[in-house]
């Protein structure tokens, strides 16, 4: 984690996205106590001060809230079957992480710095 460094690993895409669910209401309350206040548009330091100041819940009261908070989230996701194995890779959010991060991994050339 390097100073500066954002939950959303600076990807344009996730910011966009992100800002356009706050900007439309639409982001849950992902930190207790905190409404309105979305981890994938602040910095690491920003989400770790606020989720440290968050009031403290018991084991099951932090888990009811994760399934709520992911349920909101990801409520249109496709769920398997019963019995099926699930795998995530093929969702569109880890396709868009794995192109950005190969885009951000690759070697550039100094002349052609776009390419």
């Amino acid at each position: 984690m390097g100073h500066g460094s954002h939950t959303s690993d600076n990807n344009p895409d996730v910011l966009e996205r992100e800002k356009q669910r706050n900007l439309q209401g639409k982001t849950p309350e992902i930190i207790p106590g905190e409404p309105g206040f979305n981890p994938a548009l602040a910095s690491d330091s920003e989400a770790a001060v606020r989720a440290e100041r968050a009031p403290s819940l018991d084991i099951d009261e932090l888990q009811q809230h994760s399934v709520k908070i992911l349920q909101h989230l990801h409520g249109d996701a496709e769920h398997p079957a019963p019995g099926e194995v699930h795998d995530p890779s093929s969702s569109p959010a880890i396709q868009e992480n794995m192109q950005y991060s190969k885009q951000k991994e690759a070697p550039q050339d100094p002349l052609h710095p776009s390419q």
